[in-house]
């Protein structure tokens, strides 16, 4: 820590604390033993330890001075980022404050001109064609919008990146940043769907609606080849009353009421024809109808079997098995 830095922490740790005892009710008591203390172990080089002591006393009370001694106390431990971070904190309240706090605008520009070459970086590459809907990543429990996936400032030391969506796993993985100024690339690969999630996906029942549509077709095509069938008989038996009256196109001579016989017969022919015509279309396709009914049918019993496959699953553990699915 510079000498100048360090007579301004002690300066502005006097300060401070004279404003916390003008102003000491409730949590304001508790912030000023957390600022002294803390600013005790930051002038001792102890920051790990009193880092947080002030982070609480900000939390406590957002006082200026606190988070500039925060600030100073993240960099001397070595964490850039988070350094970075709360000095630009600093100069954004220091210009707010009334009247503006210019020497803590500059204490916190000279600052993050000093740390920005030192920072490091992570980029996540996420492939858009296979990427759930609305993931979510987290470095070390902090949430990053897809904006800041190209380079998320972060601390030189260890860390842990989680990627989480809805019906997927969770991906995990720990990631280290061994110097300043590192830029780091990780690759997530596509996230797996969720067991649970994958058998709800298909339902124990999904071949229903299959099954129904087949059922109703295969009815349906039967009764269309039923009465194509009986518009068979009645076009066989027509015709053999047609023939009743006449062998052939004429009717047989010296048979009384000739002319009506032959009028009559032409009729049945007639109708004959119509119910043969009819017979002649409605059974292919009445058979047909209920051959596509009986495959939708089968079908839907095909996709119950596997989706009541793909519902069980088989867990092995530690000297046990474990069954799970769903009814």
């Amino acid at each position: 820590m510079k000498a100048s830095t360090r007579a301004y922490l002690a300066a502005t740790a006097l300060l401070v604390g004279t404003m916390h005892a003008s102003a000491d009710t409730g949590g304001l008591a508790a912030a000023e033993v957390f600022f002294d203390e803390g600013t005790k172990l930051l002038l001792e080089k102890k920051y790990e330890e009193g880092c947080p002591k002030l982070e609480q006393s900000l939390a406590l009370d957002p006082a200026g001075g606190t988070l500039q001694n925060l600030a100073v106390c993240y960099e001397g431990w070595g964490k850039i980022a988070t350094a970075y971070a709360r000095f630009q904190d600093l100069r954004s309240m220091s210009k707010a404050a009334s009247p503006p706090r210019t020497d803590r605008v500059q204490f916190a520009e000279q600052h993050i001109a000093e740390l920005a070459p030192r920072l490091s970086r992570v980029e996540l590459i996420m492939a858009q064609s296979n990427r759930p809907a609305k993931p979510v990543v987290t470095i070390d429990g902090v949430v990053y919008a897809e904006a800041a996936w190209s380079g998320i400032v972060i601390d030189p030391g260890p860390h842990e990146l989680v990627v989480t969506a809805p019906k997927y796993d969770t991906f995990r993985t720990s990631m280290t940043v061994s110097h300043e100024h590192t830029r780091l690339r990780v690759n997530v690969p596509p996230l797996v769907l969720s067991p649970v999630q994958e058998a709800a996906s298909v339902s124990p029942h999904a071949g229903l609606p299959l099954r129904t549509a087949g059922y109703v077709t295969a009815s349906a095509g039967l009764a269309v080849a039923a009465a194509g069938g009986v518009f068979g008989i009645l076009a066989m038996t027509t015709n053999s009353a047609a023939n009743g009256h006449c062998d052939s196109n004429e009717c047989r001579p010296g048979d009384p009421g000739r002319a009506q016989q032959s009028s009559r017969a032409n009729d049945l022919r007639a109708d004959a024809r119509v119910f043969a015509n009819v017979s002649n279309v409605a059974l292919p396709v009445g058979l047909v109808a209920a051959a596509v009914g009986s495959v939708l049918v089968w079908q839907g019993f095909r996709i119950d079997r596997r989706s009541s496959a793909q519902a069980w699953r088989v867990t092995p553990s530690l000297g046990s098995v474990s069954l799970s699915g769903s009814f």
